[in-house]
């Protein structure tokens, strides 16, 4: 019997590269749309696929990342904190402003922590202010501050009150060692009841009663010299017929005038009071009233500062690490991630990013942990539509979508999903965050999701491609001011490639494509409303780490040119970049860079290894490039079945392949090679962009096996639609 011809078609590839299993769901879009293989490949919104853009050489860097910072009214910066210090790029990618006045190498001797490494850093941006704070776990916060257009930096003044206090978050590090101060002002001693001071408290603040003081200088493990800041409360023995249903902490008050103070110590039927209301104490007869007694006083004895459990001292110092993390959001500063209170979070005064002097009004700072029943440590508080906090065991939220302030009565964030966050800092899109889960293999986003009252939760993005996700190190993302249509994640792995995500939350669509260069990617993010890449290269046996900028019309990476929009501003064009360059770029020497003069691939430069020489170029105006080549290479599943109008049939043969492109220069499949110069074509103008379908007989095999398209050269590639002719 003969054997019936079909034909089958793919015009949509936007599941990007599916898990290897996906082979026989030939029943889903995963196969329908999606691909075997997408190397350094970009999703369109209409299903099209086409090259990823190249990468443009903008200069070297110490740093492993950027972070965009927007001060309003247009002044929007590219941050990169270098292992002496900190630079500051303008739009146009050059430097503004760099700060080589902190060795963080120094600090981390100081402060005996670990080596250096800027993925470690935070930066907190206040237009408000025009202030940005910068911070990682080993090193005190420092902040940034543009004045004029004028930056200035160095380390966080925090605010400093009328009486000399300071606006530091305060934590009780130490619940089961009490304190006792000797007076309520002056120079005095500070006893603790077991040993707890060594020298390096010495400048450090404490609060007793929520008062401060200064701990000056070191005399033992039990003892060390102070200066009271503020006036200490005073404190009251109180004579009770009975001391039963009192308890130490707790709150007190005054039956009828309303002075309140907190149980410091009981002992028979004296109770001890420190005020916490100036007040002089309680007249005789007047009853102390507690949440579980209420007594008549007999007598009350001004007593010395009694000894307390109830005391805290400053979150951050060299004793305590500093905040790992730092967030802002709705006019308040968030900090989190402090080494030995690793549940806790710092909240500033509303409208301050240097204040966070704790108390109980609306517009207060306050320190708060995200709950003992939360288990696991909160690594990371994100702004989004809500306050969404995440810990290595689930995440929470607090709401503030509505107008809802968040003051130190309101705070309790509410959980709403069991999955934990790795380390892997997690990254803000449109509509939610991005991060990476605990196990450090999914990738899962958390969004507003339901038609009319909306609430979160996490859907899991990366459950069909997870196999391009490798011990992930770096997540970037794009969002509004993107220079493309789609939105973009971007996943770096452990060994320097980076998974790239393309998600249409209207299309319920993700697709996950792999990206190679020559070295390794450190992060890529987006500033300015373009995406850049932190690059490692090995250059002439060095190891070079640049920035880099994705670019399109760019076909190379690290590459180096004139006509290319936006690179430094040159107006001179095509082949006079050839004609005066008389070595190869110093970015590129110990390379073996590709030459692309607009549609012509002059091929492999053979470089000596002074960069030494280059080729006469003809004399042609157009855009010029030279760089580092890159492949792409798509694959598309196989195809073992077709609907027909009798059902589904097993396809027993291919017999000929036709993919259609659009404005590509050239590409190969199977041995064929496509595009270029043809019969009769003016060999002194570059070869035309091709916009047509092209064919390949493939007869003769009696597999659909995997037959990849790969484009190895410099050029534009955008396919449309690959379709086959079998048998079934």
């Amino acid at each position: 019997m003969a054997r019936r011809k079909e034909t089958i078609s793919q015009v949509d590839f936007g599941y990007g590269a599916t898990r290897p299993e996906s082979v026989e769901r030939e029943d889903t879009p995963l196969v329908l749309e999606g691909l075997k293989e997408a190397l350094n490949t970009v999703g369109l919104t209409t299903g099209s696929l086409e090259g990823r853009p190249g990468l443009l050489h903008i200069g070297d860097t110490p740093s492993e990342q950027g972070i965009e910072v927007d001060l309003g009214q247009g002044r929007v910066f590219d941050i990169h904190v270098e292992v002496d210090g900190v630079a500051i790029y303008g739009s146009d990618g050059n430097l503004d402003t760099r700060f080589a006045t902190v060795t963080w190498d120094s600090l981390t001797a100081k402060y005996g922590t670990d080596t250096f490494d800027a993925r470690d850093f935070w930066i907190v941006s206040d237009p408000d202010t025009s202030s940005i704070l910068i911070g990682a776990q080993p090193y005190p916060t420092h902040a940034l501050s543009l004045t004029d257009g004028v930056w200035s930096f160095g380390l966080l003044n925090y605010y400093t009150g009328l009486n000399g206090a300071i606006g530091h978050p305060y934590w009780p590090y130490y619940p089961e060692i009490s304190i006792t101060p000797s007076a309520r002002t002056g120079a005095i001693t500070v006893t603790a009841s077991a040993s707890l001071w060594t020298t390096a408290f010495e400048g450090l603040r404490i609060r007793y009663g929520d008062k401060e003081i200064l701990l000056d200088t070191f005399t033992s493990t039990t003892v060390m010299q102070a200066t009271v800041i503020e006036e200490l409360p005073p404190t009251f023995d109180f004579t009770v017929a009975s001391a039963s249903g009192y308890q130490v902490g707790d709150a007190v008050e005054h039956e009828t005038l309303g002075g309140q103070g907190i149980i410091t110590d009981i002992s028979g039927t004296t109770v001890t009071v420190r005020a916490t209301t100036l007040w002089d104490g309680f007249a005789a007869s007047n009853k102390l009233i507690a949440p579980n007694a209420k007594q008549t006083i007999s007598a009350q004895v001004a007593a010395s500062p009694g000894a307390t459990f109830l005391w805290d001292i400053q979150a951050a110092s060299p004793v305590h690490g500093y905040p790992g993390w730092g967030t802002r959001h709705k006019g308040r500063v968030y900090l989190n991630q402090y080494p030995k209170a690793p549940n806790a979070f710092a909240v500033s005064v509303a409208g301050r990013v240097d204040d966070f002097t704790q108390g109980v009004k609306d517009g207060d700072g306050f320190m708060e942990t995200i709950g003992s029943n939360s288990g696991g440590d909160l690594l990371y508080i994100i702004s989004a539509e809500d306050l969404l906090f995440f810990t290595t065991r689930g995440l929470y939220y607090q709401p503030t979508r509505g107008g809802e302030d968040v003051t130190p009565s309101s705070i309790g964030p509410i959980s709403f999903s069991q999955i934990g966050c790795s380390r892997v800092r997690p990254v803000t899109m449109d509509d939610g965050a991005i991060f990476v889960d605990s196990v450090g293999e999914q990738v899962h986003a958390a969004v507003l999701a339901g038609d009319y009252y909306k609430s979160w939760a996490t859907e899991n993005i990366s459950q069909y491609h997870n196999h391009l996700i490798s011990s992930p190190v770096f997540l970037g993302a794009t969002k509004y001011g993107s220079d493309r249509p789609e939105n973009f994640v971007f996943v770096v792995n452990s060994d320097g490639t980076a998974a790239v995500c393309q998600w249409d939350r209207a299309q319920n669509k993700v697709g996950w494509r792999l990206w190679e260069t020559q070295g390794s990617f450190l992060s890529i993010y987006q500033a300015f409303g373009s995406v850049w890449a932190i690059v490692d290269r090995s250059i002439d046996a060095f190891l070079g780490r640049f920035r880099e900028r994705f670019q399109e019309g760019v076909y190379l990476d690290c590459t180096s040119g004139l006509g290319i929009d936006g690179n430094d501003g040159t107006t001179s064009t095509g082949a006079a970049y050839f004609d005066t360059l008389t070595k190869a770029p110093a970015h590129l020497i110990g390379t073996t860079p590709a030459a692309y003069l607009d549609g012509w691939d002059f091929g492999d430069l053979a470089l000596d290894g002074s960069g030494d020489p280059i080729y006469t170029f003809p004399s042609y105006a157009g855009v010029s490039q030279i760089g580092i080549p890159f492949s792409i290479r798509v694959t598309p599943w196989p195809r073992r079945s077709v609907n027909t109008q009798r059902g589904t049939r097993d396809v027993k043969r291919m017999l000929k392949a036709f993919i259609t492109v659009q404005n590509t220069l050239a590409f190969e499949y199977e041995n064929y090679k496509f595009g270029g110069y043809r019969v009769a074509d003016d060999l002194s103008v570059p070869p035309v962009l091709r916009s047509e379908e092209f064919s390949a007989i493939t007869g003769g095999r009696q597999a659909f096996d995997e037959r990849p398209i790969t484009v190895d050269r410099p050029g534009p590639f955008l396919m449309l639609k690959i379709r086959y002719r079998v048998t079934i």
